[in-house]
């Protein structure tokens, strides 16, 4: 099938990668859409880059299949998959040109000279460097070398683009801006890119969908969206974005909500029903900071109210975050700012207020 009209860019099918009795990647299955910006995210050593290596056939895998635009490549060496890599330490060849570093993959493949130069053309705008054709990679700063790598990976046209922590040497000002320009890029060309990273912000910002990976496995695949409301496990909740955590014991269901008893809480703290839950189960709550409400006196109508003790403020910019200890527990909440947001509170660290949530806002996490 052309891989123009094929679903899926890539699609991994039962993958795992043993050293010795090390078990780098647990039976990883996942399709990438075409045209999609998909990230693998994790911690450190989780298997992310073992993953993306496995795409670009950098690695064997030791079981499952590998398909590229619908052609099993299980075992074919990375120049013969339809794909490019762009590594974080951008791998340019020092000697060459900005413009021989970008046409280097045209010119080994013997392409027609004014073929070349209309390709180069087209990558040195798409990534703003016009200017550069003849610098040296070493006369470039890391942002522009960044751009070269990515347009010397993109000029191939490859089916699926890779990217291995791509933005990570470089400072926190310049990520954001590149983020941007990736993203712009991969809207612009219409290849499916492949990102690894940590950072679950970048990973948020950046993609269609994302893959959390967690000691060789997929944890969950979703949307951000999907990935922050609803997580399907703690470690999800915990890795994407701030969480709060309560954990108690299911003593009341209805056909609309599960009453939980958790300390520190004078009624049942109310989640929406859940098939899978029985009375006795020990289940976990969680609550985003933001969908908090803060207020120094009892809420009337509130369904889900305790109070604890304002212990810290901490001014945001965007927003403010309250500190308040409920018994042993430590809770967050974000508040949006406005002038006198965090002044209006100052004066009540110490005091007790009052904390409250809708019950839709809780989410069950049993595993």
């Amino acid at each position: 099938m052309n891989q123009s009209y094929h679903d899926f860019a890539v699609e991994l099918k039962h993958v795992s990668k043993l050293y010795g009795r090390v078990c780098a990647i647990d039976n990883v299955s996942l399709e990438i859409k075409q045209g999609e910006y998909f990230c693998l995210l994790g911690p450190s050593g989780c298997g992310k880059s073992t993953t993306l290596n496995i795409i670009g056939g950098f690695i064997p895998l030791s079981k499952g299949e590998v398909l590229i635009a619908g052609k099993i490549v299980t075992n074919d060496l990375p120049y013969r998959r339809d794909v490019n890599t762009v590594f974080q330490n951008y791998a340019l060849f020092p000697h060459m040109t900005v413009a021989e570093n970008i046409s280097f993959g045209l010119r080994m493949k013997q392409t027609q000279p004014e073929e070349i130069k209309h390709r180069l053309e087209e990558m040195l705008s798409q990534v703003s460097m016009e200017w550069a054709g003849d610098r040296r990679a070493k006369q470039l700063s890391g942002g522009q070398q960044q751009r070269v790598a990515l347009a010397r990976a993109l000029i191939n046209r490859p089916a699926v683009l890779l990217l291995d922590e791509p933005l990570g040497a470089l400072d926190l000002k310049l990520r954001k801006q590149l983020q941007m320009e990736l993203l712009n890029i991969q809207r612009n060309v219409g290849i499916t890119f492949v990102h690894v990273t940590h950072d679950q912000e970048e990973a948020m910002f950046m993609s269609d969908r994302i893959a959390v990976i967690s000691e060789g496995k997929v944890a969950q695949i979703g949307t951000p969206s999907d990935l922050y409301y609803s997580p399907k496990n703690r470690f999800v909740a915990d890795f994407i974005g701030e969480s709060n955590f309560f954990t108690g014991q299911v003593i009341e269901i209805n056909e609309e909500n599960i009453g939980i008893k958790i300390e520190g809480f004078k009624n049942p703290v109310l989640v929406p029903s859940d098939e899978n839950v029985s009375n006795g189960k020990e289940v976990t709550v969680m609550i985003r900071p933001e969908l908090i409400n803060l207020s120094s006196s009892k809420p009337p109508n509130a369904e889900n109210v305790t109070n604890g003790i304002l212990t810290k403020i901490i001014f945001l910019g965007m927003y403010t975050q309250f500190d308040v200890k409920l018994g042993s527990t430590l809770t967050k909440i974000f508040s949006p700012n406005s002038s006198d947001s965090a002044e209006n509170w100052t004066d009540k660290i110490g005091n007790i207020i009052y904390l409250s949530w809708k019950p839709q806002d809780g989410k069950l996490l049993l595993e």
